[in-house]
């Protein structure tokens, strides 16, 4: 390789290029070990040897030359005396220029050979680290000059050690010891393989069989739920696509119009595989469970009342023993679901009636701190929320009239509620009718009838009664002589006169239908004419709202064979149509 001239000249002088005989003794030394190896190895005889043969090879370099400047010699006489033609300076100058380095491949070629000497500086400082940081655990002083500052900031001086390893001779038969160890501790190894896998296969075996006793513990819970004829749906969890079993234990599907539909979740205990039951709605909340009940109690002595039977109620629903009302036993799932709905009817039934009672202030009910209080005559009811007595409590004690009463109210309550929603399914059932009439004959915010019927019928009665009283009184002043003849033949009382035949008999249907009865007094002679009969009829009936009276009064005359309508006349007040039923017997 011929190099061009200009590249070496005085104004390329290649700054990373030294005399070796410049060199320090730091430098120089590096390079001895990256030329010949560590001085480790290095020993006088190897040094003579060295020095013997480079003598050998100087003076065979030097006999080579001579026999080579010879040979030349000889072959540029014989050119001369051939008359050969050699070729001119300037051919051979252009061979050399042909030949020569461009400046830009010699500074690929300087660069990358100062990228290789950078290289060998740096690994030559990672292995004096490394040297500084073995010295350092036997002399840490003489060490931690040598080392670099970044191995000291992140390594401590001296946490290198080094043993050294002894050459055991070899005795004789140490081969066949040697196998003889290796196949011992080759034998350990699958053995102790073994018993790993083996260790792995029976915990895996008791963890299945815990899983299996898990799993069918869940199942077994599950079974029960739906023998239990609960209503079992797939909900999705909400940050994942895995799905729950859920248990509809409400009564949205039943034609409740409360917010809560009663839903709830069962979710499986990994630990055990027990079931737990959540409802959706209101699951965080920690609220006491209300019941309500009714008490009873006369106006003029309020000390004697009467009260519903809480426990009784609770026990005969929820089918829970009345010595464990509190639950301090291990409840089943079942159990559980049933409390939740029994709950959930209780709060929805007291929902209702608040709502109720609120339309009702007019009708001496009042709402006062959760507790309804409804005017009846000469009683008082009162609806409140209670909660369960604490500890044992008797459900077959003797009852007075007044809790009788007060458990025949509680009862009606909640079949009525039960009716509300059977008549809400219904409607479901029918065919839409327009946006118009659906607007304007809309149920969905009218409160339900529970309160309105009680109300509405023990006051029909009272009315009834009392208008009885009038008849009679009036009879007895007319016709004193026949008055109990009149009264046992010719007064007549029928109830419920508006309730179509064939269904009568429902006693749901009497209670949503707003009462109407009719009393009639046939064939009372005239006072002034013999010959002439007098019918009267009086309908008695409350308006839609079940509370407000209305009564008609119809006088007919039966004269030759002919029917006339004498009055047709609507009353709201008593003393009004006692006076009209005097008035229209004095004038015929």
């Amino acid at each position: 390789m011929k190099l061009n001239p200009e590249l070496v000249d005085n104004c390329h002088k290649d700054e990373y290029i030294q005399e070796e005989t410049t060199l320090k003794l730091e430098q120089l030394i590096p390079r001895i070990i990256q030329e010949r190896g560590s001085f480790l190895n290095i020993t006088e005889a190897s040094l003579e040897q060295e020095i013997s043969s480079l003598d050998e090879n100087n003076i065979e370099q030097t006999k080579k030359e001579i026999d080579e400047e010879n040979v030349d010699d000889h072959t540029g006489s014989s050119l001369e005396t051939t008359n050969m033609i050699i070729p001119e300076d300037d051919t051979i100058q252009k061979s050399l220029d042909s030949s020569a380095l461009t400046y830009e491949e010699f500074v690929n070629y300087k660069t990358e050979v100062v990228n290789l000497m950078k290289s060998a500086l740096n690994e030559s400082s990672l292995s004096l680290d490394f040297i500084s940081l073995l010295i350092s655990c036997v002399r840490p002083a003489a060490g931690s000059i040598s080392m670099s500052p970044h191995l000291k900031q992140h390594i401590t001086i001296g946490s290198l050690n080094s043993d050294k390893l002894l050459e055991v001779e070899e005795e004789e038969g140490s081969k066949e010891k040697q196998l003889e160890k290796t196949l011992k501790v080759g034998q350990g190894w699958k053995l102790e393989g073994l018993e790993t896998a083996s260790k792995t296969l029976r915990d895996s075996s008791i963890r299945l069989f815990e899983e299996i006793l898990k799993e069918k513990e869940y199942w077994n819970n599950i079974f029960k739920i739906v023998k239990a004829n609960e209503v079992l749906i797939k909900m999705s969890n909400v940050g994942g696509s895995a799905k729950d079993i859920g248990v509809k234990y409400g009564f949205g599907d039943s034609g409740s119009k409360y917010f809560d539909k009663g839903i709830g979740i069962l979710k499986k205990d990994f630990n055990s595989g027990e079931i737990f039951f959540k409802p959706v709605v209101n699951n965080n909340l920690d609220k006491s469970h209300k019941i309500v009940k009714v008490k009873i109690s006369y106006k003029k002595t309020p000390n004697i009342h009467g009260e519903s039977d809480v426990v009784k109620l609770f026990c005969t629903s929820t089918k829970t023993d009345a010595n464990d009302i509190e639950g301090n036993r291990d409840e089943s799932i079942d159990i559980k679901i049933a409390k939740a709905r029994f709950y959930l009817f209780e709060e929805e039934l007291f929902h209702e009636l608040i709502r109720e009672a609120s339309t009702l202030i007019s009708y001496q009910v009042q709402v006062i701190n959760n507790v309804i209080t409804v005017e009846l005559h000469d009683q008082i009811i009162e609806i409140v929320e209670a909660s369960l007595p604490q500890g044992k409590s008797e459900i077959d004690c003797p009852k007075s009239p007044l809790d009788l009463k007060a458990e025949y109210v509680s009862s009606f309550l909640r079949l009525m509620l039960c009716e509300e929603h059977k008549q809400n399914l219904s409607l479901k059932h029918k065919a839409p009718k327009p946006l118009p009439q659906q607007h304007i004959h809309s149920n969905k915010d009218k409160p339900a009838l529970l309160l309105r019927p009680l109300i509405g019928h023990s006051r029909h009665n009272l009315y009834i009664k009392q208008m009885l009283n009038i008849v009679e009184s009036v009879i007895q002043d007319f016709y004193p002589a026949d008055s109990k003849t009149i009264i046992s033949e010719n007064l007549d009382l029928k109830k419920y006169n508006n309730v179509p035949e064939s269904e009568s008999r429902d006693p749901f249907i009497r209670c949503i239908t707003s009462p109407n009865s009719l009393i009639v007094l046939r064939d009372l002679n005239s006072l002034s004419d013999d010959a002439t009969k007098l019918n009267f009829k009086i309908n008695i009936s409350n308006t839609f709202n079940f509370v407000n009276l209305l009564m008609n009064l119809k006088l007919e005359i039966f004269q030759d064979n002919r029917t006339e309508t004498l009055l047709d006349v609507n009353f709201t007040d008593f003393e009004a149509i006692e006076d009209c039923l005097r008035w229209a017997l004095k004038r015929n």
